[in-house]
């Protein structure tokens, strides 16, 4: 076998065992972990229920209260709701205030599948 196929092969096994027990972040830029999260239903929601570690800024009102939370227009920051429409309008008033990484978490079910025990 030559040499290219067997580093082929090498990649394939081993990849896979180095991705999943890479650090976060290891892989550039930062981890989900690292990022803000921010539920941007109306308190009532919000106190209901939520992802832990997540702030309340309901969305019509984000434009006002994102500076006291980061003025790092390069932070992660990860905006949910209830079905991710809210979300959307909070990502887009984000992303027109010059905040460059902003992610539509979509739903609480979603921000729970994606943060499992959070």
């Amino acid at each position: 076998m030559n040499k290219f196929f067997k580093r082929c092969i090498f990649c394939m096994i081993f990849f896979p065992v180095i991705v999943k027990f890479a650090p976060p972040g290891a892989w550039g830029g930062e981890s989900l972990n690292d990022a803000i999260i921010i539920d941007v239903r109306t308190v009532q929601e919000f106190n209901a229920g939520h992802i832990n570690g997540a702030i309340n800024i309901p969305y019509d009102i984000i434009a006002e209260k994102i500076g006291e939370v980061t003025t790092d227009k390069d932070k992660k920051i990860i905006v949910y709701c209830r079905s991710g429409r809210r979300s959307e309008v909070a990502k887009n008033i984000l992303e027109k205030m010059g905040y460059r990484n902003v992610e539509n978490g979509g739903s609480l079910g979603d921000m729970k599948k994606m943060f499992p025990g959070r």
